[in-house]
């Protein structure tokens, strides 16, 4: 399942932000598709259950589960004249 917008979030009982799992459909050239906000699952397991059902519904389109393995974050963010913003 893919969500677009993360404010849609808590609604869908199985979504874990920053659960570190997403399935992702790759498409015709080769190269993955992601949507805006994709759905993140908490477990291999559960991705690999979805990618397997969406599969199913989607007979010829393949579906790849991937797996966060390093986030980089910078503090502080510069605005427009340049000074950092806290």
């Amino acid at each position: 399942m893919f969500i677009e917008s993360p404010a849609a979030l808590p609604s869908i009982p199985d979504a874990v932000p920053g659960g570190g799992f997403a399935v992702l459909q790759r498409n015709s050239v080769g190269r993955l598709r992601a949507p805006r906000c994709p759905f993140e699952h908490g477990s291999a397991a559960d991705a690999v259950t979805e990618a397997d059902r969406r599969a199913a519904q989607s007979p010829g389109r393949e579906f790849v589960v991937v797996e966060v393995v390093h986030t980089a974050l910078v503090s502080g963010a510069a605005d427009v004249a340049g000074e950092v913003v806290e």
